[in-house]
């Protein structure tokens, strides 16, 4: 019965491991004194799966990746539900980014030769299509623009007055500090208009803007806000499963498929080597943390250029992560190379 044992776990080790159980059902039997000790040993395993299979790999693929896609999609949902039923929270969104913008829209030579990592990440943004082009308003005279802005913060202070005044924000438009300290100034420098003034006003983003304030555009808030979500469900999932792998071994995803991750020998992976299958299963996000580095000293067409390098590289690196994964069930690319196997419990 001995060598019959050692037979079977030296073949088990050609491929993968034996499965968690017929690992520990080796071991027990070869502690058992009777017969029918090893008897019942050997008959608890009698019909147990013994192998990873592709359909069980896939589903697990696919319920790690369904929490940070589906938020991703509640999200992209919630903002264009809000953008029909808050139309007024964007429109005061709109004009006070509208009423900030217009004292700069003469060029600032200082600001367009040292820009901040922020414009610079917009600038790339707009060269890939993910912002709509913003065109700096150098043509309006002075004087217009002074007028509209003037109009602009009249609008607010009576059509939107009640909505500008909302300090229990409930959406995401003007929810930031600084709005709030934007639309308090507006309020105070409005506390009386006269009616030709919200009239004209009423006119102005009425008629003329149609309620789409210049520079503003509800696609963006459509786009960025979606897209940031999902980088930040990125990064949480890699940290969460960085977090699990140290402190409680398997997550509820391996726990739910009864999984387990062993070593060669079939013993449970230790925790360092549980860290390192996590990190290098994650360890394509580095590049986006290269990325917003590079964004403090490269120009927008630059920075472009190493967003969609960057996003090549995750893409190529999880596509070819998870086309091994289901050709070897047991081994993918983190297994192999942190020297672990996937089995069944």
């Amino acid at each position: 019965v001995g060598g019959l044992l050692d037979r079977i776990a030296g073949a088990s080790r050609r491929d993968a491991p034996l499965p968690r159980h017929a690992t520990l059902a080796i071991e027990h039997a070869r502690a058992s004194k009777r017969p029918t000790e090893l008897l019942s040993i050997v008959q608890a395993t009698r019909g147990r799966v013994a192998t990873v299979s592709r359909l069980r790999r896939g589903a697990l693929i696919v319920a790690t990746l369904a929490p940070l896609v589906g938020l991703s999609l509640v999200v992209w949902l919630s903002i264009r539900q809000a953008v029909k039923s808050d139309q007024a929270g964007f429109v005061v969104a709109g004009l006070t980014s509208f009423v900030a913008d217009s004292v700069r829209s003469v060029p600032d030579t200082a600001l367009a030769a040292n820009p901040t990592s922020r414009a610079r990440m917009n600038g790339a943004l707009r060269s890939l299509g993910l912002l709509s082009e913003t065109v700096r308003d150098t043509t309006t005279p002075i004087d217009t623009l002074r007028r509209q802005r003037r109009l602009a913060e009249a609008y607010m202070a009576t059509a939107l007055r009640i909505r500008a005044r909302d300090t229990v924000m409930t959406t995401v438009f003007g929810s930031s500090t600084r709005d709030k300290r934007r639309r308090v100034a507006i309020l105070a420098r409005n506390r009386v208009v006269d009616s030709v003034t919200a009239r004209e006003a009423r006119i102005l983003v009425d008629s003329v803007w149609k309620g789409r304030v210049p520079g503003n555009s509800d696609t963006d808030a459509l786009t960025m806000i979606p897209l940031t979500m999902a980088v930040f469900s990125l990064f949480f999932g890699a940290i969460a499963a960085v977090l699990v792998g140290v402190f409680v071994r398997r997550g509820p995803f391996l726990r739910g498929f009864q999984l387990e991750i062993v070593t060669a020998d079939g013993a449970p992976a230790s925790r360092w080597r549980l860290l390192a299958r996590n990190i290098l299963n994650w360890s394509a996000l580095v590049g986006c943390v290269v990325v917003l580095m590079l964004a403090q000293v490269l120009a927008a067409t630059a920075l472009a250029q190493a967003m969609v390098i960057c996003a090549v590289i995750v893409l190529v690196w999880w596509l070819v992560a998870i086309v091994m994964s289901m050709r070897s069930p047991s081994r993918g690319l983190a297994e192999r190379m942190s020297g672990t196997f996937l089995v069944l419990e």
